[in-house]
């Protein structure tokens, strides 16, 4: 499930010209994974995109649980540079880059979004065999009850 918060956070990193990421809270239920929200990668001015503020992190985890109960950091977020889908070379290059750092793994996906054909679309990704990416089906959908990367 991708909600409207996260929705919001992803589509006004879009609108800019400059590569973002964050990480994302929701909840596993068995093999469907909820994104409830999106997040900014902290408030360190950073030229990484995939940098985080361990500090930042932790504090938002808390706020994110005490207003949605059994939330927890469950992936990454990317957007690149100019807002489009990234090729699929652009995107294993997202994979490595954040599979060195530990954002990905065989549970929590990296989210790779942008514009096609005028419309926010969505990829993910984890960690496979030999740890390569393993794409999964994602899936957008703009009301709350519906979206998910299963």
């Amino acid at each position: 499930m991708l909600s409207r918060e996260a929705e919001f956070v992803i589509r006004n990193a879009l609108s800019t010209s400059s590569q973002h990421s964050g990480p994302l809270f929701g909840r596993q239920t068995g093999r469907t994974l909820t994104l409830a929200y999106a997040a900014t990668h902290g408030y360190r001015a950073s030229d990484d995109p995939l940098s985080l503020d361990p500090q930042y992190l932790l504090g938002l985890s808390d706020a994110y649980h005490q207003v949605t109960g059994g939330l927890d950091w469950v992936g990454h977020w990317v957007v690149a540079e100019g807002g489009g889908l990234p090729s699929p070379r652009a995107a294993l290059h997202w994979y490595e880059l954040a599979l060195q750092r530990h954002l990905v793994t065989t549970q929590y996906p990296l989210v790779l979004a942008g514009w096609r054909d005028s419309h926010l679309s969505l990829f993910a990704c984890t960690v496979g065999e030999n740890e390569d990416c393993q794409w999964v089906p994602a899936r957008f959908v703009s009301t709350p009850e519906e979206p998910h990367v299963q």
